[in-house]
Order: C-alpha cells, then sequence, then structure tokens
C-alpha cells in the first residue's frame, strides 16, 4: 500500500491482498497517484509448461 500511495509503480506477486477491501485499496491508490499496477504469478507447474511451449 505504501508503494502505491507514493507514486511508484507497483509490482505484486499472487496473491495481492487477504480480502477483498485490501485490493480495492491498493488498486485505487495506484489509480489515484497514476501509476501502474501489475499482478505476476509463477507457472510452477512443469506439464502446465510444457503443454504451454507445445
Amino acid at each position: 500500500m505504501e508503494a502505491g500511495t507514493s507514486g511508484k509503480h507497483v509490482l505484486c506477486e499472487k496473491p495481492v491482498g487477504i480480502i477483498v477491501e485490501e485490493v480495492d485499496a491498493l488498486e485505487n491508490a495506484v489509480a489515484v497517484s497514476g501509476r501502474v499496477l501489475q499482478v505476476g504469478g509463477t507457472r510452477a507447474r512443469p506439464a502446465i509448461n510444457e503443454a504451454i511451449v507445445m
């Protein structure tokens, strides 16, 4: 949340928050600052990764 209100771009890993209100607050803070909120995730399942490559 602090990064969102300090005017910085924010990259979060999943899960972004525990409750919906936390996520909404972060999203609103970033929107007001005019910055970007991006959510990243990893694909730690080799079988799925292999299927995607095919």
